[in-house]
């Protein structure tokens, strides 16, 4: 067994958590998850996060949906498993189509934060105490890895 995206929604943390976009994606097996922020340059990341759930405010970005855009893009192309945006309404004031459209193409579930309350270490400690009891409990490790590896683009 392998911990989805869909199964990190039920955790306490993410329990105010929309998913605006890339519904299709919420099967992916997340393996990890880390804070990712997006330099304001647009360059692109270029650290391999395969099966990897993301946080971010995307904060050097907030004004530039075309560079949102080219962020979940890169990240998609990364292998990140799906994007937990904090501060929409505040850091970024809306989410455009063009970003929302932008994720659903790609599958990538597009989390929005809705709890004022919630921090990003909240979500880190609960996808992360989820991820090692599911590791402690899987006894077929091929078969779970098997999962994970096909999810990773193929470019990488």
């Amino acid at each position: 067994m392998s911990i989805t995206v869909y199964d990190c929604l039920k955790l306490p943390s993410l329990h105010s958590g929309k998913v605006v976009a890339g519904k299709i994606g919420l099967d992916r097996i997340v393996s990890s998850v880390s804070v990712v922020e997006i330099p304001e340059e647009h360059r692109e990341i270029k650290v391999f996060n395969p099966n990897e759930l993301s946080v971010s405010a995307l904060y050097a970005v907030k004004d530039n949906p075309a560079a949102q855009c080219a962020a979940i893009k890169n990240l998609a192309e990364m292998g990140v498993a799906a994007l937990v945006l904090f501060y929409v309404g505040s850091v970024i004031t809306e989410l455009t189509n063009e970003v929302i459209q932008t994720a659903d193409t790609l599958s990538m579930p597009l989390i929005v934060i809705e709890d004022e309350q919630i921090k990003y270490s909240d979500i880190i400690t609960d996808v992360m105490t989820a991820v090692i009891q599911d590791q402690m409990m899987t006894e077929d490790f091929v078969a779970s890895t098997r999962t994970r590896l096909q999810q990773i683009p193929e470019s990488k």
